[in-house]
Formats: C-alpha cells, structure tokens, sequence
C-alpha cells in the first residue's frame, strides 16, 4: 500500500466478527501488515495500550466500525455509558484520529444506525458529520469494495494507470451481479425510502439506443455556488459507490436521474441506496433551499 496503514477501531461486545470480516479483507487486498486491529495485530507480550497508541499514530486511515451495541454498550448501574467513560479506549482511538487529522471512515454493520453528533461525547461528535459506509450483511461482498476502494483512492495506487473512457460506461464482459427491480418493487423502494423521487423512462443518447429507465429528482439551492458546492460534497461518495449520477445544472437547481449501465440503463437497489445518501447529503447541506424542496 505504499506507506499508507490502516486502523480498525470497534468494540469488542459490538461488532467482534464484523470488525475481523473488514480487516481480512482490508489485509487481503493490500497485503499483511498494512492494516492493524488489536485482536489480530498485537505480539504477544506487547503492552496492550502502548501498542494501540503506535499502531494508531503510524497509520493514516481509521475505520470505525459501528454495530447496533456500539451507542449503548456497557451502561453501568447508574445509566452512564462506556463512551462516555474518560478510558474508554474506542473512544480515545477515534478523539486521537480526529485531533490528528487523520481520514476516519465511521462503517455501519448489521443494520446499525448511525449515533446523532449531540448523542455523543463533545470530544468525537464531529464523527456524526462524517461520510459514512453502509456494509450490509446481505450484500457483504458488494458493500465492502467501496470500502478498500475509498482507502485505495486515498493511497492513490496506480495512478499512471490509462483509462479508455466512453461517455457512458459499458456492461462488464463477464456479465454484471447487480438485479433489476420490478416496476412494483421499484414503487414500492421509491414510496418508502426515497418518496422525492418519480421514474422516467426513455433513451439515452450515445449509449447504442438502449431503452432506459431512470429515477430522478430536482434540488434546490439558495445560489448557483451552493448547487456546484453540493455536487463537489457529494462526488467523492459516488466514485466510492462506484456509481455515478446523470445530473444537470441550471442556475439553483440540480436534476439528478440515476440508472444502472451494467444491466442497460435498468434501476436496482444500488441507485436507491445512492438516492437515499445524495438525500441524506441534501437535508445537511447548510446550501439547500428551505423552501423550495
């Protein structure tokens, strides 16, 4: 990995072999030493704390694993967390990794949610602001590659790579895993996670007349700035999705229509999993238009 090392921070009684999933595949895609976690990475006899504490100064990635116990665990008799514990050592990697400004990547497991910042210790609540992976149990071997390919593009290995790009990507060759929805399922995707979304069928232009169903939806923003601004805060997300969105800008507006090329321009959940991050990204974005969403 040519000098850049990752840390994977978790708790124990949280997400254990979750957190032992990522770092086989973090160290199996970038080869042994270049990823550290406790369980597996300390030499026997090594002082617990002090090794922690190098590991985590070495390394310029972070990767917070986070389960559905990770908010709540070890509440004592008196009601107060483990993160709220001045030793708590999750804790204390993650203030360490902020102070430092290293890139921290907070990575929800098991249908875990992600804390609200004024839920959390004053110390870590800028981590509540942070970028986040969704690593779902049932598209494991998917989700887990915009994860080594985010800390690929931070390590910006091979970049004298040549590319040979199209305006539109073209299907693998060996054929793509990603699975249309149904016009019912896509309804239903759309009535219950993204209702400010509405489909469009068509063609699309330059990509061999294939017919083409999209999802689409229009932002709005206080200022033609704000609009660019969003679509540079939101860019970085989809080239870790390995999906990217048509979109149009006119003036403070930003259109935006989502389809999947693999299977010929059809909608599948990666493009309502996209929807709902570049949703999740608009109702933060301090640019938005309050009143003409």
């Amino acid at each position: 990995m040519m000098g850049t090392r990752v840390f994977v921070n978790y708790r124990r009684d949280d997400s254990a072999a979750e957190a032992a999933r990522v770092y086989e595949a973090i160290n199996e895609e970038f080869g042994d030493g270049e990823v550290f976690m406790d369980v597996s990475s300390i030499s026997p006899g090594a002082k617990w704390p002090e090794s922690i504490v190098s590991h985590l100064e070495e390394s310029d990635i972070v990767v917070v694993v986070i389960g559905p116990r990770w908010f709540t665990a070890g509440i004592d008799d008196f009601g107060k967390r483990r993160i709220d514990r001045d030793d708590d050592w999750v804790r204390l990697e993650i203030e360490s990794a902020l102070s430092a400004g290293k890139l921290v990547i907070p990575t929800l497991v098991s249908s875990a949610k992600s804390p609200p910042a004024e839920a959390l210790p004053k110390s870590i609540q800028e981590l509540a602001k942070l970028q986040k992976l969704d690593i779902r149990n049932e598209y494991w071997k998917h989700d887990i590659q915009l994860l080594l390919r985010q800390i690929d593009a931070e390590n910006k290995i091979d970049t004298e790579h040549k590319h040979s790009y199209n305006i539109y990507p073209k299907p693998p060759k060996g054929g793509s895993t990603a699975v249309a929805l149904e016009e019912d399922q896509l309804k239903i995707a759309i009535q219950n996670s993204i209702p400010k979304w509405a489909i469009q069928k068509g063609c699309m232009e330059d990509s061999d007349n294939w017919a083409c169903t999209e999802i689409y939806r229009r932002y709005t923003f206080k200022s033609f700035i704000s609009a660019i601004d969003f679509m540079h805060k939101v860019a970085p997300g989809c080239d870790i999705a390995i999906h990217h969105p048509r979109w149009e800008n006119t003036w403070k507006s930003l259109t935006v229509w989502l389809t999947t090329w693999d299977i010929r321009n059809k909608v599948t959940d990666r493009d309502i999993q996209l929807a709902k991050y570049l949703d999740s990204a608009y109702e933060e974005f301090d640019g938005r238009d309050l009143f003409k969403q």
